[in-house]
C-alpha cells in the first residue's frame, strides 16, 4: 500500500511537467512555498544595494547585499540566534564603494572578532550558528603591519620607517593605498601623535628617497592624547587619491611628523592595501 500512494504521489506531481513546456529562463522545477502551488522557477541570488550605514535584517537571508558609499559605512547586524538570524541564516556582504565597511553584531561575534571590516572589493558570507556569525571571507586587498616604535620605546619626533612596497613581483604593485590605522602601546597625553606617509620613485644613485617625493596622505593619521588607536582619533587619516598607487620600485616613508607631549610608547602602523 505504502508503495502504491508514494507511486502516486510522485505521478501527481510530475502532471505539470506533461502538461506544459519549461521556459527557457527557469532552471528547475520547485514549490512556492508563497502560493501554495509546484511550478518552474529560476535559480539566482537577488541583491539589495545599499549606500550609506545599514541595518542588515532578517530579509537579507540568502541575498548578496552591498555596500556602496564614499566613506566609511558602519552596519550593524542583531545578536545571532534571535530576530530570526537562526541557525540556518546566511547572507553575502560585499564592499563595492570607496569606503570601508564595518559590520558590528549586537552582542555576537562575527569571525571570532567583535566587528568585520571590508574594504573595496572584499566579500563576506556571513553564517548564522545561532549564537555568533561564522564567515568566509574573499580578500580584494592586502594589510601590512610595520612596527615604527619598539614596545617600550618613546615615540620620538621625526623617526621614519622605510617600507620597500613596490619590489619586483610584489603582490602590491597595481594596488592602491586604501587604510591607514595606527596603535600605540602606552598612551601618550596633551597633543596628537600624528604619521604622515611618502612614496619615494626610485633613483640610481644616492640616498632612498632622494628622488621624487610624494605624500600619500592628504592628512596624517593620529593617536588622540590619552588614546591608543587612530580608529578612535578626533581626524582620521584621508588618502590623497592623487598619489595612492604602488609603482614599480616604490618606497614607502612612514614620517612622525608630531608627538604628544608625554610622548606613547610602542608604534605600530597598518597599511591596508586593495586593487583599484
Amino acid at each position: 500500500m505504502q508503495r502504491i500512494l508514494l507511486f502516486l504521489l510522485f505521478v501527481c506531481l510530475m502532471v505539470p511537467l506533461s502538461v506544459s513546456a519549461q521556459p527557457v529562463d527557469k532552471d528547475m522545477f520547485c514549490f512556492d512555498s508563497a502560493s501554495g502551488k509546484w511550478g518552474y522557477c529560476e535559480l539566482g541570488i537577488a541583491s539589495n544595494p545599499q549606500t550609506g550605514d545599514y541595518a542588515i535584517v532578517t530579509g537579507d537571508k540568502g541575498k548578496m547585499v552591498t555596500s556602496n558609499k564614499a566613506t566609511a559605512a558602519a552596519w550593524t547586524i542583531a545578536a545571532a540566534g534571535g530576530q530570526g538570524f537562526d541557525a540556518l541564516w546566511n547572507t553575502q556582504v560585499c564592499s563595492i564603494g570607496v569606503g570601508k565597511t564595518t559590520i558590528t553584531p549586537t552582542t555576537s561575534t562575527i569571525g571570532g572578532s567583535a566587528n568585520l571590516v571590508l574594504y573595496k572589493g572584499d566579500c563576506a558570507l556571513i553564517k548564522s550558528d545561532g549564537a555568533n556569525y561564522q564567515t568566509v571571507v574573499s580578500r580584494n586587498s592586502v594589510e601590512v603591519e610595520l612596527v615604527i616604535a619598539d614596545f617600550t620605546a618613546d615615540v620620538a619626533l621625526n623617526s621614519k620607517y622605510y617600507f620597500l612596497a613596490g619590489a619586483t613581483g610584489s603582490k602590491l604593485l597595481g594596488m592602491v593605498l586604501a587604510g591607514v590605522e595606527l596603535q600605540v602601546v602606552t598612551a601618550g597625553t596633551t597633543g596628537v601623535t600624528t604619521v604622515g606617509i611618502d612614496r619615494c620613485a626610485p633613483t640610481a644613485t644616492g640616498s632612498v628617497c632622494s628622488g621624487t617625493v610624494v605624500a600619500m596622505l592628504s592628512t596624517a593619521a593620529g593617536v588622540d592624547s590619552g588614546e591608543n588607536s587612530s580608529v578612535t582619533a578626533a581626524a582620521a587619516g584621508v588618502i590623497n587619491t592623487a598619489n595612492d598607487d604602488i609603482l614599480l620600485g616604490s618606497v614607502l616613508r612612514l614620517n612622525v611628523n608630531a608627538v604628544s607631549t608625554t610622548a606613547p610608547k610602542g608604534l605600530i602602523a597598518r597599511l591596508i592595501f586593495r586593487r583599484p
